[in-house]
């Protein structure tokens, strides 16, 4: 079994009416990649465990790419100023294409989520020169989609990533990392140093933090 996590941040507020006619409050929070995943089970952490004083502990639910709170409203929010933590625990990718719902074009979806699933493959043979290449197959994918320009080679992808000032060092630095992967496999770069275990981990915990991002909201930019 495997775990991720996902901040869970910008949510809806809302009120139901009970059998009791009492208005029930409740937040919705958006995680775009959640089907993506086979799921098993979840937890939800950094929120008080009696938010409305009815019951103990917090009653959640989980339909599709959202998360339900029950006893959120402005009040609890103010007195629990850090967003919650979800943590779910899974046995697989049910779904690699729903890593990619805000894609305009589907075969550039298809495209990316074979990649991935490939990484995925590569990673756990700790296959780290091949891991990397296809990571950043991925986040080719990925920067292509907020960039629209399909003559654009990485390099130039990633000068654009440099420029749009929402990717931090550790981002950036990953994404050289798989280019330089990629050049790599020219016999005549044989002098080079070949790629770490260390520098594959840098381009995982990343490949990992891009599946987490909020990309529509990048596209927005």
């Amino acid at each position: 079994m495997k775990s991720t996590f996902f901040t869970l941040s910008n949510p809806t507020l809302h009120r139901e009416d009970t059998e009791h006619g009492f208005g029930r409050e409740y937040a919705k929070y958006n995680v775009s990649v959640l089907p993506a995943y086979a799921m098993l089970s979840y937890t939800i952490q950094g929120m008080r465990a009696d938010l409305d004083g009815t019951h103990v502990g917090i009653e959640s639910a989980i339909v599709d790419d959202t998360v339900i709170i029950y006893g959120v409203n402005q009040v609890t929010r103010y007195l629990t100023p850090s967003d919650p933590t979800l943590v779910i625990y899974y046995l697989g990718i049910r779904d690699y294409q729903k890593f990619f719902p805000h894609f305009d074009k589907q075969s550039l979806r298809e495209r990316a989520a074979q990649f991935l699933e490939e990484a995925d493959k590569t990673f756990e043979e700790s296959s780290w020169l091949a891991f990397s290449m296809m990571a950043g197959a991925v986040f080719e994918s990925l920067l292509l989609d907020v960039v629209d320009d399909n003559d654009a080679t990485f390099g130039r992808l990633i000068n654009r990533a440099k420029d749009m000032d929402v990717f931090d060092s550790l981002e950036l630095s990953a994404l050289e990392i798989a280019k330089e992967a990629r050049n790599m496999i020219h016999a005549g770069r044989h002098g080079d140093p070949y790629l770490t275990r260390e520098k594959a981990m840098t381009v995982r915990l990343v490949l990992e933090q891009f599946l987490r991002k909020n990309w529509a909201e990048i596209k927005g930019k």
